[in-house]
């Protein structure tokens, strides 16, 4: 945030110096457009205006993806230094013709994409998202509803009929009468445990 604060100055009626990126050199279509930008931000030539001194420089870069970025630089002293002033812009090429807004087409740039494009591009991929997210509700919903079957379903399980087999009647009688005997040795056991602790507690005379 720092770099947005653009604390530089300068004098109003000064001249700028103009200062484009080697890339400008490279490509024909980006040397029209030096000739061009030079030809907008340049002072003209004994302009009744223009002061006789220079302290500030206009700078125009070219980015990976071929956009123009315009800068402007305060010169701070006369070590070269610079500090930005502001603003800053992007400019973006679309087409260059032959005539003012008219002629044949000299230059089209085939990486620009209009943003009636981009909206349109963001639509379809909210409305797939759309669709899939229907379908992906349907798929469960038949899933949902095969497992229900699935389960009401009954399947023979010999191997649970073992586990699950039911005692006979004389086999739980044999097992009632066991645990009633193991309750009685246990009552008759507590009993004569409560007798020898009385006999212990009574004094000698």
């Amino acid at each position: 945030m720092d770099e947005l604060k653009l604390t530089g100055n300068c004098l109003k009626a000064s001249r700028p110096i103009l200062s484009f990126d080697s890339t400008f050199e490279g490509k024909p279509h980006l040397e029209l457009i030096k000739q061009t930008l030079t030809q907008v931000f340049s002072t003209p030539e004994h302009h009744p205006r223009s002061q006789p001194f220079v302290d500030h420089v206009f700078t125009f870069s070219i980015s990976p993806d071929e956009k123009i970025w315009f800068r402007n630089f305060q010169i701070v002293d006369e070590t070269l230094q610079l500090q930005e002033i502001g603003p800053r812009f992007v400019l973006e090429l679309i087409r260059i013709f032959n005539g003012s807004f008219e002629g044949a087409v000299l230059y089209d740039n085939p990486n620009y994409e209009a943003p009636n494009d981009k909206r349109r591009m963001l639509k379809i991929v909210n409305q797939n998202k759309y669709v899939n997210k229907k379908l992906h509700e349907k798929v469960q919903v038949e899933k949902d509803i095969s497992t229900k079957a699935v389960l009401k379903e009954k399947v023979e399980d010999p191997a649970g009929e073992i586990f699950n087999a039911v005692p006979s009647d004389e086999a739980a009688k044999l097992v009632a009468a066991k645990m009633d005997k193991n309750l009685k040795k246990r009552k008759a056991t507590s009993n004569g445990k409560q007798k020898l602790k009385k006999k212990k507690a009574v004094p000698e005379c």
